[in-house]
């Protein structure tokens, strides 16, 4: 009797096992792109559940879980993206107050960026990385706001 209820918990602790597991792994399938190595979440819900969200810039400070390569405000490995369940899209950016750990890593930065139109509130916005040199961003747009109330 004690062995048959070591094999049925034995077994229901694989199961379980097997089960977050895989919960865990199914999370880390919707990275927008295999080259980055690292990526934070930033949040946003207080700010994109309002209809008043789109369009409106957000200027929040990062602090890098991992090594971020950055040699300044224009050349650095930084990416925010927009995640819905039909887009993942790359939003144009820039960083500002850089704090470094090392000539070419960086701890810390302010990030500008603005929520999409397709902003619903439901969205996750994530911060890329790399800690290796990568191709800057080449932002075709240039945003300056004169008045903003």
């Amino acid at each position: 009797m004690v062995t048959k209820m070591i094999r049925v918990l034995l077994l229901l602790g694989v199961f379980l096992c097997l089960v977050l597991h895989l919960q865990v792994s199914a999370g880390q399938d919707d990275w927008w792109n295999d080259n980055w190595s690292y990526r934070q979440e930033i949040l946003l819900e207080s700010v994109t559940s309002k209809e008043s969200a789109a369009n409106q810039p957000v200027d929040t400070t990062i602090r890098f879980e991992s090594p971020c390569w950055a040699k300044n405000e224009t050349s650095h490995s930084v990416r925010v993206i927009f995640q819905n369940k039909e887009d993942d899209i790359e939003l144009e950016s820039q960083l500002y107050a850089l704090k470094y750990s090392d000539e070419a890593h960086i701890l810390s930065c302010n990030l500008v960026f603005l929520i999409p139109p397709q902003t619903d509130g439901t969205e996750q916005y994530y911060e890329y990385n790399d800690e290796s040199p990568t191709t800057s961003p080449d932002y075709l747009h240039t945003l300056t706001i004169a008045y903003y109330y």
